[in-house]
């Protein structure tokens, strides 16, 4: 099986769609082939203000930080020819509030994902190529996927400018991974991409 391939819709001939588009799929399978603080506020009577409501470190044991926690490591893929090469690179940052996957990690067209939780939802912000920053969040974890649907997109020059709207991340076993883009501009879906990738061992 394939370890990408893409699904284009019919709208595809629409031209803002393209730019962010090839920078997730197109650059992506041509790289294939070739605050933390110590510090506290007191309140009036000098206790640490917030100190017996808020614990960041069991808050992040939740399940939707844990469920992305699951991404931690190095990941590779296979391009058209064959070979496997390291496609993702994931770590815990932020005394374990946060998970940092880098794709296609030391290419030209290298990409940030950024998951945190805000409340009970994961929150991830896609730091794209195409110079936008779309931030997608999910409140729900189905078996062994989880669902991240748009919240805004920051840096985003025109209304019909294309950008990375949904992730489906799905977790196949605890060594191979699927997850599936959807991108969006002049208000369309305009197509999907999606990656598999298999766990680094050792």
């Amino acid at each position: 099986m394939g370890i990408w391939h893409i699904e284009e819709g019919n709208t595809m001939n629409i031209r803002v769609a393209g730019r962010v588009f090839a920078s997730l799929a197109v650059v992506g399978a041509a790289w294939l082939a070739g605050c933390s603080g110590s510090g506290q506020r007191a309140d009036a009577s000098g206790k640490p203000a917030g100190e017996a409501t808020h614990d960041p470190a069991a808050h992040a044991q939740g399940p939707m930080l844990k469920f992305a926690k699951r991404l931690v490591g190095d990941w590779q893929s296979k391009g058209p020819d064959g070979q496997e090469r390291l496609a993702l690179r994931t770590h815990a940052m932020a005394a374990g509030t946060a998970v940092c996957e880098t794709m296609f990690p030391g290419s030209p067209h290298e990409m940030v994902n950024m998951y945190h939780l805000d409340g009970e939802k994961l929150v991830m912000t896609h730091y794209c190529a195409a110079g936008n920053q779309p931030r997608l969040e999910a409140s729900s974890i189905e078996g062994n996927s989880v669902e991240l649907k748009m919240r805004d997109v920051t840096n985003k020059l025109s209304p019909d400018e294309g950008y990375m709207g949904y992730l489906k991340i799905t977790f196949v076993d605890d060594d191979h991974l699927i997850e599936e883009w959807k991108n969006y501009g002049g208000g369309k879906e305009q197509g999907t991409v999606k990656f598999e990738y298999t766990r680094v061992k050792g």
